[in-house]
């Protein structure tokens, strides 16, 4: 376990603040200067989420560190949170209604289901597969209400995904992953209910809104 009894396991030393010049020297060879002065500003927003909130996600955990339910972990990634930032935009962009539930799979530490609560969800779901990311994830969403004194319900269910089965209520799903067809895919089978993918990087890709038909609910696919 980390040394740091608040957080999961093993965070990995790549993420950690006394690598950050490093990190910021090979971003301005590889990106350039516009492109990494994004990159600290995404790192610094992160930072404040934390401090602003009392909570701590922004720790990278290495997933062979985890334990893990279900048998596919194979499919899983380290833990590595969403940008509070990149969050931010997509919703923002994608104009979202606010009246379901926000269910978000591989909900880690639980930044995306604060980031969802403050953005107007009353209700959030976490799927989560790592038993110490799901303890961490309720730790920080008690804190985050005391902080904010927001009413909200939020559920963090030590689940494998494929084993979620989607509520009639569930209108947004969001997911991170370099796979999100096999990943709609896999929902729809477990479900019964079609799943149209809006895969979001940049906030460029979000001009024209997500797509929507009857009989599909939009995943966020925020892809690394």
């Amino acid at each position: 376990m980390s040394e740091d009894p608040w957080t999961a396991a093993s965070p990995l030393h790549s993420r950690s603040i006394i690598t950050l010049p490093g990190r910021i020297l090979k971003s301005l060879r590889i990106r350039g200067l516009k492109s990494t002065l994004r990159y600290i500003q995404a790192y610094a927003h992160d930072a404040l989420f934390d401090l602003r909130y009392g909570v701590r996600t922004d720790r990278w955990v290495a997933l062979r560190d985890l334990e893990i339910v279900g048998h596919n972990r194979h499919q899983g990634k380290n833990y590595q949170p969403v940008k509070a930032s990149v969050f931010r935009s997509a919703i923002d962009a994608f104009q979202i209604p606010r009246d379901g539930v926000f269910v978000d799979y591989g909900s880690g530490k639980g930044r995306v289901l604060m980031l969802a609560v403050l953005y107007g969800f009353k209700r959030t779901v976490g799927i989560e597969f790592a038993q110490d990311l799901c303890v961490d994830a309720d730790r920080n969403l008690d804190r985050f209400r005391n902080r904010t004194r927001k009413q909200f319900e939020a559920r963090v269910l030590n689940v494998d995904a494929a084993c979620y089965r989607v509520d009639d209520e569930d209108s947004i799903f969001s997911y991170t992953t370099p796979s999100t067809r096999r990943f709609s895919n896999t929902c729809s089978a477990t479900s019964g209910t079609r799943f149209n993918p809006v895969p979001f990087n940049t906030p460029r890709l979000c001009e024209s809104g997500p797509p929507r038909s009857p009989g599909q609910r939009p995943i966020l696919a925020f892809c690394r």
